[in-house]
């Protein structure tokens, strides 16, 4: 009984995440509805603690009614000073993402890993109920 405890409680842990992940996803492709030019301000290191480097992303501005807001993305090889095209929602317009991290749907992946962590979390589930009969 005490692995399918565990096997449910990670199996439902990894799931929600995943969900949430989707669920994330979803919510900004349906808020972020208006687009504005941001500026590339730098590219930043990110460094490990043993201080090797681990990836980069760059720093894009923008301003939205006199207000001026900051997103990353990960993608593409910009230099500081150029454009970028940025998502931003109108109402909240710090809920924004670079253009080119727009994802029209769902990304697949997501779906896929869904379904790979509902697996351990139903064999989990059948573990306890059919130990506790």
């Amino acid at each position: 009984m005490f692995e399918g405890i565990i096997t449910f409680a990670l199996g439902l842990f990894f799931l929600s995440m995943m969900v949430f992940a989707a669920f994330d996803e979803h919510r900004l492709n349906r808020r972020a509805t208006a687009t504005t030019t941001g500026t590339v301000l730098r590219e930043e290191i990110i460094k490990g603690d043993n201080g090797v480097i681990e990836g980069s992303h760059y720093v894009i501005r923008f301003e939205v009614d006199g207000g001026t807001f900051e997103v990353t993305t990960q993608n593409g090889d910009h230099k500081p000073g150029g454009l970028m095209e940025v998502d931003y929602d109108p109402s909240h317009p710090k809920t924004a993402r670079a253009t080119v991290d727009r994802r029209d749907r769902v990304d697949g992946m997501l779906f896929i890993l869904i379904v790979v962590f509902a697996i351990p979390t139903a064999i989990g589930a059948w573990l306890i109920v059919s130990n506790i009969g």
